[in-house]
């Protein structure tokens, strides 16, 4: 499997970012660059953070077409 290689978008650094990054949508950044992560509520079908904290399910598992 190849690796990703991505430059931050705040210090210019390159990483490769992992999976639960990639699913997050916080790839753009390194972990260094990141803000500290608070409590994240997730989909119980799939592991996506939810961005809100009224949703249960995520879009996706919700069945709507994105």
């Amino acid at each position: 499997m190849p690796t990703i290689l991505i430059t931050c978008r705040q210090c210019g650094r390159e990483f490769a970012p992992d999976h639960q990054a990639i699913v997050a949508a916080t790839w753009r950044t390194c972990t260094a660059c990141q803000p500290p992560r608070s409590e994240e509520t997730r989909c119980p079908k799939c592991g996506r953070v939810l961005r809100t904290g009224t949703r249960t399910l995520c879009a996706a598992c919700l069945g709507v077409s994105l």
